[in-house]
């Protein structure tokens, strides 16, 4: 079963860029993660609320993402979205 995938619209309408290579990375990550949703991070981190923020480095970005494996979904966040050289 795939998962669903929610993207935080801070991320979409700050962070991302329009178009080009970039955005083609990860929106080809994040419709991955639909059907491969336990990816492992390359680093990863506790939020507030001490929950393991996997962060995978795509292209440029940072992406942080949350799994709640009994909804079946995964919450892209739009907060500490670093770019690859502040990490």
């Amino acid at each position: 079963m795939n998962y669903e995938v929610f993207v935080h619209s801070d991320l979409l309408q700050g962070v991302v860029p329009r178009a080009g290579l970039q955005r083609r990375l990860i929106f080809e990550f994040l419709e991955s993660l639909k059907r491969q949703p336990d990816q492992s991070g390359d680093f990863v981190e506790k939020d507030a609320t001490l929950r393991e923020l996997q962060i995978k480095i795509v292209g440029k970005y940072g992406v942080f993402r949350v799994c709640a494996n009994a909804l079946k979904h995964l919450r892209v966040t739009g907060e500490n979205h670093p770019t690859v050289s502040d990490l």
